[in-house]
């Protein structure tokens, strides 16, 4: 990500599922996280995490010609990646970036479906490549647009249309698409996201001294690259030279407040302020290059363009103060930057960032050109926000210059409100951003006086002159810029001496590097020379380590004189090292400093990854993890920061290699192999594996033993997930690759593997299995047998339920036999059924015997369907063997009803330890419904929570889900005993909102009907069914479709909204008070995403409720729940709502012409604080949708439960259905009342 850097934080939106938006944080104290997300194939993932290393995946396959990908999924501590087979070797051969399938990253960069229906990628073309030929190729791609061409470096800009992805995709791979030609031609990389990261500070830097002396920027051109400038504020007008709006925004205006702040701290003319905020370099004229919206986002791709137009524009230097994550100077902006230095001479100055963090320097201050900005604050202590170096990877002093970057008072863009307002025209911001602008306005005093000058030496010249602040030189670099110091210097002298890695085995070569300076005057020049050296932890380093080859330098008039250091990284332990070396005049009125810096290496050894398959041969190439066992995860400052907890190694031709410090290592990885009607996957483990020397870890098939499924009965594979992980003490995630397949046909191994004497190494296994739907007999004269197909037990129970036989003559047999054609004449399409070729022999045999018969029977649903999760904690036996018992699992009596008889469902239920960090992805198993059957969820495991969706859609074109019209609720359990668990009623009607009572509090439930502490009233977020513990979330899309009103008295309150927040809130009066919610629920006209739609649901097309309650202050919310973010404590209103057990059937009916009992339990949420006893309920029912009423017999049974009778006329004498109308109220005066148009329907037949 790119972001300004200033220091703010922004908190964000729970599931993805049911709402296909992004639950970002709403709550308060944390809670899942989900996401949906396009991939550039056009497969839609699901994301979802939750602290404690749980995460996981649901994945919707985009159509593909022929065979579906099987999906590969692989997590570390930074990502989890989702790779679709059939993408595989374009990221294996660097055709495309790894990041585009990375969901945890594409969420990070706020690329999810919510966010934007467009995937920003840039496309780079071959060197020598025309610009005007990128264009046209870029131009000539289906869905997507290409926004910009960047000549530099050959490359375009372009946004794939999400809902048209896999067009994308397929136009540039082609038919049949050869991943080595697609990298020799284009490649594919994520446009990463860009986001935004003085009376005082002008004097601090000594500015008014050169003001004094007649220099302030004139006659220098300076560009801003940020969120625009608002040129018609008085401290920039006539400042600005001219402008370029890179960003969708409609001008170069500035709209967010981040540019116009930035750009007057360079060259504001203080003239709204009488001259106090007077920018640093007043006199310079600004390019104005829009490259962020008026959110504060942009992309790469933006900066990139703007950096091209100002560095070509005559910009002599260009402020950059915003970032894109850590780097070690080899990304894009980092190396565009590079070229244009070395095209042009502009220096570019560009804020480190502002985590706070050590070897955290964004990109683009990363580049080795650029000058790397951190702030102090007004006494010249760092910031803590500031990003600390050095540059990873190499050690190379980053940032080099600090300055002014706290509570910076500076121009304030008009219609804006970021910071801390200073009346209308100012206001104060803090950030590297802020400190950026005050070393560019120094860089421009200092080009008006030497003109000639190019970027190396006004760099040079701003960090040899800094002043020492008592930092480390990775914070401080060469020190605080001093305008004054930099003015009066005549000796000019190196930015920073960086000697990059080193190795570190006894007896290297000692490495030396010039120190040349420069002098500016006509009389020679004696300095005195001296070099400190520093360890990471700022002790001095052993004596030797850097050595001068002199200790005084004479310095020719006008000419330049060189100092050889040398550095002997024979001495000391490994780590990073840094310090100065400073040259001083012997009156001490002249002092340059020049930081040093390198990274000794530990011991590093060569450790080649192999991977083979079953057949002994060389995979795919494919990229793996190579995982450090001895990073301490618990004590990250125990760790060097140059080492990391994981390395990348790309395995072509079966081998991959890379360099490693001496340690222990693990591997996880997959090998998925087709060979005929053969499939199978292997998940191959090492685990612990010492590496002293140059050392081999081989990933061997051939070693893997089968994952064995035994049942008591015949069953279909409806899908399976299995995976390898390697845990480590304190990592927040597991090290994990995984397979995910649907159907049957796929035969599971993996790499058998002892105990790990440290963390853990073993697997899961995650199926949905289901009664077989399908009967295979061949009767002959000597008998009938069994046979065992394959099929797909969705597509065939849909089209082919029934029974069916066909005789086959013994001529299909000879000369030769084609199992697929005699399959297909039982149901028409050849494709449906297929044997093994043991089984095919079989079936050929018996038709040349003559008179067989193929008798075939297919059930439209399964009577039960297994849903099991194992695991081996640690350690994988060689005999891989789990059973599917029933009398270890709960058995739950499960109804999937639906408002009309062709829908189609689809459950995701996964299984996620609480006790371990784990992964999981799931595509679900789909089925038409409504249906009936016992669910056996299991083992019984009370350390295993499961969180299951299941979803209704109605069917679209060819009967495939039309996706538009999903409706999902989520049970979230932990099935600790075997035995009956209680039945569940999934969308039995009424379907109403409200707030959700909740099984289990390993996801919070956001805190609806509720009251925050800081006066504001949430109304109801959830949807529910009949069965406690279902609930859906759909205001989570980004609509909220509920029609609400809260009243005082008669006084109606204001509704009030939060950026990123669908629902309102409603602020209340301090104190207790007594209030009136109204809220309308209607079905929409056309679909919204998540929320209850015509196409699924033809009852209760509206419901209206009015409670009346007691509000007082919050108290305490019960555990599982959660309070809206923003909010430090909450707590349950008590509003009064029913739950109705209508006693329906799979079609929501009642029989008509009958007395028909239910029960209703009447009451508040189990958290509700002032809530009394229920002292009365009456209930209503209407047959003819309201034209009359009837009021219904209640019977008490118990506190707030009721057992209702209404005698139903015959149908015709009715709407067809049936509405009711309650009022309830309770001891402590809260009342409420609701109708429930059409709640359930009447039949004379009823479903089963």
């Amino acid at each position: 990500m790119f972001s300004v850097l200033f220091a703010m934080v922004f908190v964000g939106g729970a599931s993805a599922e049911q709402s296909g938006a992004d639950h970002t944080d709403k709550l308060a104290d944390g809670g899942e996280q989900s996401h949906r997300v396009t991939l550039l194939t056009g497969d839609v993932v699901t994301y979802f995490e939750r602290a404690g290393g749980q995460a996981g995946v649901s994945i919707e396959a985009a159509p593909r010609s022929g065979e579906p990908p099987l999906f590969q999924t692989r997590t570390d501590s930074d990502g989890f990646s989702v790779i679709p087979s059939d993408v595989a070797p374009y990221l294996a051969s660097g055709a495309v970036d790894p990041e585009l399938f990375d969901v945890k990253e594409l969420v990070r960069e706020g690329l999810t479906d919510a966010k934007s229906d467009k995937l920003p990628v840039i496309m780079s073309y071959r060197q020598d490549t025309p610009a005007d030929v990128v264009t046209r190729q870029a131009d000539a791609f289906p869905a997507s647009d290409r926004t910009l061409t960047l000549p530099t470096i050959n490359a375009a800009a372009v946004k794939v249309h999400r809902a048209e992805a896999g067009a994308f995709w397929r136009a540039l791979i082609g038919q049949g698409g050869d991943p080595q030609a697609f990298s020799g031609d284009v490649k594919l990389r994520l446009d990463r996201r860009v986001k935004v990261s003085d009376d005082e500070s002008a004097a601090q830097i000594g500015a008014p001294e050169a003001w004094r002396a007649g220099l302030d920027g004139s006659g220098v051109t300076v560009a801003v690259l940020d969120t625009g400038i608002d040129a018609a504020h008085p401290d920039l007008a006539g400042r600005i030279a001219g402008s370029r709006n890179f960003t969708p925004d409609p001008d170069a205006n500035d709209g967010y407040g981040h540019g116009t702040h930035v750009a007057s701290i360079i060259a504001g003319s203080g003239a709204a302020s009488a001259g106090k905020y007077r920018g640093v370099a007043s006199g310079a004229k600004l390019l104005n290059a829009k490259v962020l919206d008026n959110t504060g986002y942009g992309e790469e791709s933006q900066l990139l363009a703007g950096m091209e137009w100002a560095a070509k524009s005559g910009a002599r230097v260009i402020n950059l103060s915003l970032g894109a994550g850590p780097s070690d100077g080899s990304d894009p902006l980092s190396e565009m930057a590079d070229k244009l230095t070395a095209a042009t001479g502009a220096l570019f100055v560009a804020a480190a960032g502002n985590t706070g963090g050590t070897a955290m320097v964004e990109a683009p201050a990363a580049a080795g050109t650029a000058l790397a900005v951190g702030a102090v604050d007004k006494t010249d202590k760092l910031a803590e926000f500031s990003s600390k170096g050095p540059r990873l990877t190499d050690a190379m002093v980053k940032p080099e210059i600090v300055a002014p970057g706290v509570d910076i008072a500076a121009a304030r863009a008009a219609g804006t409100n970021l910071g801390t307002p200073v009346g209308d025209r100012y206001t104060r911001l803090s950030g590297t951003s802020m400190a950026t602008p005050h070393v560019v306005g120094a860089a421009a005093i200092l080009a008006q006086k030497y003109p000639q000058w190019r970027s190396s030496e006004l760099k040079a010249m701003l960090t040899a002159t800094s002043k020492e602040i008592g930092a480390t030189w990775y914070e401080q670099g060469a020190g605080r810029v001093d305008i004054p110091k930099a003015l009066a210097s005549t000796v000019l002298a190196p930015t920073s001496i960086s000697f990059g890695r080193l190795p570190g085995s006894t007896g290297s070569a000692k490495v030396k590097r010039p120190v040349t300076y420069t002098n500016l005057s006509n009389r020679a020049v004696t300095v005195s020379l001296k070099a400190s050296l520093t360890t990471w932890k700022g002790e001095p380093a052993p004596a030797g380590m850097a050595v001068l080859d002199s200790d005084t330098l004479v310095v020719p008039g006008a000419g330049k004189a060189t100092a050889m250091v040398t550095i002997d990284p024979g001495t000391g332990p490994s780590g990073a090292y840094g310090g100065v070396v400073t040259a001083k005049t012997a009156d001490g009125k002249a002092e340059v400093r020049t930081p040093i810096s390198f990274y000794k290496e530990p011991d590093m050894v060569s450790l080649t990854v192999k991977l083979i398959d079953s057949q002994g041969k060389a995979p795919a190439a494919q990229s793996l993890t190579v995982i450090r066992d001895d990073f301490d995860w618990i004590n990250l400052k125990n760790n060097d920061p140059f080492l990391p907890p994981v390395y990348p190694v790309t395995v072509k031709g079966g081998a991959g290699v890379i360099s490693v410090p001496k340690g222990h290592y693990s591997v996880t990885g997959t090998i998925a192999e087709k060979r005929g009607q053969t499939r199978r996957a292997s998940l191959l483990v090492a685990a612990g594996v010492p590496v002293d020397k140059p050392s081999t870890i081989a990933l061997d098939a051939r070693a893997t033993v089968p994952m064995q499924i035994e049942t008591q009965e015949l069953t279909d594979t409806r899908e399976r997930f299995t995976a390898v992980q390697r845990t480590i003490p304190g990592a927040p995630v597991a090290f994990a690759s995984g397979v995910l397949t649907s159907g049957t046909g796929w035969k599971m191994f993996v790499t058998p593997a002892a105990p790990a004497g440290r963390g853990t190494v073993g697997s899961q296994d995650h199926l949905t299995l289901g009664q077989a739907l399908v009967s295979l007999r061949v009767r002959t004269r000597a008998g009938e047998q069994i046979l065992h197909p394959e099929y797909d037990p969705a597509a065939i129970a849909g089209k082919f339920a029934g029974e069916r036989q066909v005789a086959v003559p013994s001529s299909m047999a000879v000369p030769s036999f084609e199992p697929t054609k005699v399959l297909g004449m039982l149901t028409g399409d050849a494709a449906q059924l297929s044997l093994d070729p043991v089984e095919s022999d079989r079936l050929g045999q018996l038709i040349r015997g003559g008179d067989a018969v193929l008798l075939l029977n297919v059930r439209n649903q399964p009577e039960y369907m297994y849903n099991v999760y194992f695991r081996d904690r640690n350690g994988v036996p060689a005999r891989h063997v789990n059973k599917v018992e029933q009398r270890r699992m709960v058995a739950i009596d499960t109804r999937y009803h639906g408002d009309r008889a062709d829908l189609i469902y689809r459950k995701k239920w996964f299984a996620l330890p609480t006790d371990a960090p784990s992964s999981i992805a799931l595509s679900g198993t789909q089925f038409q419904g409504p249906g009936k059957w016992t669910e056996y969820v299991g083992p019984a495991d009370d350390t295993v929570f499961w969180k299951r969706y299941v979803t209704q859609m109605a069917p679209g074109k060819d009967g495939v889900p039309d996706f538009s019209t999903t409706f999902t609720m989520i049970a979230e359990n932990i099935f600790a005993t075997a035995g009956r668990g209680s039945e569940e009623r999934w969308f039995q009607s009424p379907i109403r909102g409200g707030a959700a009572s909740h099984n289990t509090g390993a996801f919070p439930v956001l805190c609806s009907l509720c009251r925050g502490d800081t006066g504001e009233f949430l109304p109801a977020a959830q949807w529910m069914d009949s069965t406690p513990g279902h609930y859906s979330e759909p205001w989570q899309s980004g609509e909220y479709l509920s029609k609400v009103a809260l009243r005082q008295g008669d006084k109606e309150i204001p509704a009030v909204w939060r950026p990123g927040l669908a629902i309102p809130l409603f602020p209340l009066r301090p104190g207790n008070g007594t209030y009136r919610l109204e809220s309308e629920d209607t079905v929409p006209d056309r679909p919204a995403f998540g929320w209850p739609n015509k196409a699924v649901h033809r009852l209760t097309p509206r419901i209206s409720t009015a409670s009346t309650f007691g509000s007082a202050g919050p108290g305490t919310l019960p555990s599982g729940y959660g309070c809206l973010d923003g909010w430090r404590k909450c707590s349950y209103q008590p509003l009064i709502t029913i739950d109705y057990q209508l006693r329906l059937d799979l079609l929501n009916q009642a029989p008509a012409g009958q007395l028909n009992t239910f029960d209703v339990t009447v009451g508040h949420h189990d958290g509700a604080q002032g809530a009394g006893r229920i002292n009365e309920f009456r209930l209503w029912y209407s047959t003819n949708d309201g034209a009359g009423w009837n009021q219904a017999e209640v019977a008490r049974t118990g506190d707030g439960r009721y057992t209702v009778r209404i005698a139903h006329p015959k149908l015709g004498d009715t709407s067809g259905f049936v509405s009711l109308r309650a009022e309830a109220s309770d001891t402590a005066g809260n009342r409420m009342s609701q109708t429930l148009e059409r709640a359930y329907a009447l039949t004379e037949h009823p479903a089963q």
